[in-house]
């Protein structure tokens, strides 16, 4: 199911299709806690698991630092990853926010999830 509408826009029915949720049973948080191998979020903070750390965006690789990061630094090799304090002189790049997908027109018919998991409506 493709998202149709923005939060201003859902109706009270309508729920969020873009992104995942925390895997224990009926919790509705989104996730972000993961493995370390695969850095995919999986758990909210009240049920992560032991071993599971914070993935859901890159933090500073300055040693002990555990801001946001939100430079990046090419290297030759990948790419480092610092906050504003820990940034190496010379050249980066500033990580931009993602934009939101825009808002469908809501004369449009859509198809949409129901949150009591009923059937698609138009």
């Amino acid at each position: 199911v493709e998202a149709k509408f923005c939060a201003k826009h859902k109706l009270t029915h309508h729920v969020d299709v873009r992104h995942r949720r925390c895997e224990f049973q009926n919790c509705t948080k989104l996730p972000s806690f993961g493995w370390h191998n695969d850095m995919i979020p999986r758990c909210c903070s009240t049920h992560k698991k032991d071993g599971q750390v914070y993935v859901a965006s890159r933090l500073c690789q300055e040693k002990e630092c555990k801001k946001r990061a939100s430079c990046l630094v090419p290297d030759g090799v990948g790419n480092k990853f610092f906050c504003s304090s820990h940034r190496p002189h010379g050249e980066f790049y500033r990580l931009q926010p993602v934009k939101a997908i825009p808002c469908s027109d809501l004369r449009k018919p859509m198809l949409l999830k129901n949150a009591v998991n009923l059937p698609l409506l138009l």
